[in-house]
């Protein structure tokens, strides 16, 4: 049963799925209150909504405290790949110290519900993967990318504060790769360049999750006040060759011996910076993930299939 009044706070609120969230939420009658919190400022107006610009790695009791914030959604998380394993340990370090200042100011104000946003990739890409992956399925991250073993890392301290604050109502909420018009990092810019890499003889499958039904998953989970894991896909899949195909870009087949050196070798020399040491694993390997939990808890359905969030993408970005 839904609560009938709530005070939502966001960090990372200026991001890409922050700002479309808080826009979203903008529009809830149910809600009394936004509060958004980043160190940058918003991209999108945003009715009725306090902002604060500050670094999440301090406490931010004031700023829940003052509008007696009911439901705190973390989004501020660093993605970006660093170029050196210094740099990616101060990324994962930065992470970990902002999910324990955010909890801890949860804790001492008294938040009645805590919202992540986490990854499908915390599943990790091998051969033995289930197809598809639930909710129950072992988490295995490959150690090798950062991104997802980052992710993997919140996950395990939100699932322990869970443990220990039963009063906290703890959601995680494990999305496969989000993907709109509006998209734009890492991930989706490596997508566009005009070839990608690929495996002989391997055409996993991939899933894509529009960023409009990501946000309305989680509106759901805001206003039900529904704690738990629940991963969230877009329907049906979409191999990776027809993908490429999608977007436009050209493959380059290389042999499964020859895939891990040619990953280090492009990466060395700059010119793909999205290839990673895990790279000849995500294009061999599927991260297929159910999403029946969340729908069979909330009626939530997404209203685009993965083709259609991808192509969506696509032509946003005209290729």
């Amino acid at each position: 049963m839904a609560e009938p009044s709530k005070v939502v706070a966001v960090t990372g609120a200026s991001g890409y799925i922050g700002a479309r969230l808080l826009k979203h939420l903008g529009e809830e009658k149910e809600l009394e209150r936004l509060v958004a919190v980043d160190i940058h400022p918003l991209p999108l107006p945003v009715h009725d909504v306090t902002v604060y610009t500050r670094d999440v790695t301090s406490p931010i009791d004031d700023a829940l405290g003052h509008h007696q914030v009911t439901t705190l959604v973390h989004l501020a998380f660093t993605s970006r790949q660093g170029r050196s394993r210094k740099e990616v340990r101060d990324i994962r370090q930065a992470n970990l110290k902002a999910l324990h200042s955010v909890l801890n100011s949860c804790v001492r104000v008294k938040v009645n519900h805590v919202l992540y946003l986490s990854s499908h990739t915390v599943y990790g890409a091998h051969p033995d993967n289930p197809v598809p992956l639930t909710e129950d399925s072992p988490l295995r991250p490959l150690q090798n990318f950062p991104y997802g073993y980052d992710k993997y890392l919140c996950d395990q301290v939100l699932q322990t504060f869970a443990e220990q604050h039963p009063n906290v109502r703890v959601t995680i909420l494990r999305p496969c790769v989000v993907l709109g018009p509006s998209a734009d990092n890492d991930y989706t810019r490596g997508l566009l360049q005009p070839w990608l890499l690929a495996v002989k003889g391997h055409n996993p499958s991939f899933q894509f999750l529009h960023e409009d039904d990501l946000v309305r998953a989680m509106s759901v989970i805001i206003r039900l006040g529904l704690p738990g894991v629940f991963n969230v896909a877009g329907v049906g899949e979409v191999s990776y060759r027809e993908m490429t195909e999608i977007i436009k870009s050209k493959l380059v087949d290389l042999p499964s011996a020859l895939a891990a050196p040619a990953a280090r070798i492009v990466r060395g020399l700059g010119m793909r910076r999205d290839s990673i040491a895990s790279w000849p694993d995500l294009v061999r390997y599927p991260m297929v993930i159910n999403s029946d939990k969340l729908e069979q808890a909330t009626g939530y359905r997404p209203w685009y299939s993965s083709k259609e969030a991808l192509t969506a993408f696509a032509t946003a970005k005209g290729t």
